[in-house]
């Protein structure tokens, strides 16, 4: 699969981010500091510990009175931070924290943008009452938003025991729009933690009624064997997989069946609110038991990283690739 200098090097900048942001509302930094800290030290990154306190969320169920100390609220949630920043600064990782009153997607997307960061990591289902994440309300609006790809732990995969590298990673891949960036950033990302790469493809069911149901299948394996030309077998172990079905239950399928530590799956530009929750990614997300990253169609980078690519091709340019 041949893509241009300029794509591969924007592939790359966000395969290894020079910051990334972990959303946590602090109950689920057990299972993501781990993935945080190995995703750190890949890219030598710096991370930042991000937490909103979220109007509403803050006032004690039997809470006798409306006052709150709030900056009593903001120093106890620093403080918190802060122990876990210091312990990940003790295994060699930068680390920072940032504590914001507002909506948890605005504080999160300011954020974002501020630390020019390439990847955001997230729970999508938050334990405590401050800055509390679900799928249905603030992940949700970050998946359709985000302009980075976006590593999320769902409901299911955190009751799981979590690798920290992932060494199995599943790719569905749609064959539709800009396909092929998203297997490329899946292969560098393979490459890059030395795991095993299976590129899967789901027919839509109605195409049983074909003649012979086994010709479908075999174009499909052709065809996700055709964006594998030219890699270096002793560089990536890659498999793949062809199959007739619906889309996130056939890939939970298949995750489970291989052991996937990762699902990588393509978002083609900003998904709209009103189809969210019909969108693949959303739906893969709520089922897997295995993290799941988006891999950013060119639609959704951010002008920070369009910045740092555009610096980057220009040294290429100059460099006469």
């Amino acid at each position: 699969m041949q893509l241009s200098s300029a794509e591969s090097t924007k592939i790359g900048a966000l395969v290894a981010p020079e910051n990334i942001l972990v959303a946590t509302d602090r109950t689920d930094m057990e299972f993501l500091l781990p993935c945080a800290v190995a995703q750190a030290k890949a890219s030598h990154a710096r991370l930042t510990l991000v937490s909103a306190i979220t109007p509403g969320d803050n006032m004690p169920v039997d809470s006798p009175g409306p006052y709150i100390d709030m900056a009593k609220v903001m120093k106890d949630i620093t403080n918190e931070l802060n122990e876990h920043a210091a312990a990940i600064e003790a295994q060699g990782v930068r680390c920072q924290v940032c504590v914001a009153f507002g909506l948890a997607a605005d504080v999160i997307g300011g954020e974002l943008r501020k630390m020019h960061a390439g990847r955001l990591i997230m729970g999508t289902h938050g334990r405590g009452k401050l800055g509390r994440l679900t799928l249905g309300s603030v992940a949700a609006e970050l998946l359709r938003t985000v302009q980075v790809p976006v590593f999320a732990v769902g409901p299911r995969a955190r009751a799981q025991k979590l690798h920290e590298t992932p060494k199995n990673i599943l790719h569905p891949v749609s064959l539709e729009g800009n396909f092929r960036s998203g297997v490329q950033f899946a292969i560098e990302l393979a490459v890059a933690n030395h795991a095993e790469l299976t590129l899967m493809l789901v027919l839509n069911r109605n195409d049983k009624s074909d003649v012979n149901p086994e010709r479908s299948l075999e174009w499909g394996r052709t065809a996700l064997r055709s964006l594998l030309q030219g890699m270096d077998a002793s560089q990536l172990k890659t498999n793949v997989e062809a199959v007739f079905g619906k889309v996130p239950e056939e890939v939970c399928r298949m995750a489970d069946e291989m052991s996937a530590d990762l699902i990588v799956i393509g978002v083609s530009g900003v998904i709209p609110l009103t189809s969210l929750t019909e969108s693949t990614a959303y739906k893969v997300l709520a089922r897997a038991e295995c993290p799941v990253m988006t891999a950013p169609h060119e639609a959704k980078m951010n002008d920070a990283v369009r910045e740092r690519h555009s610096e980057l091709t220009g040294v290429l340019a100059e460099s006469g690739y």
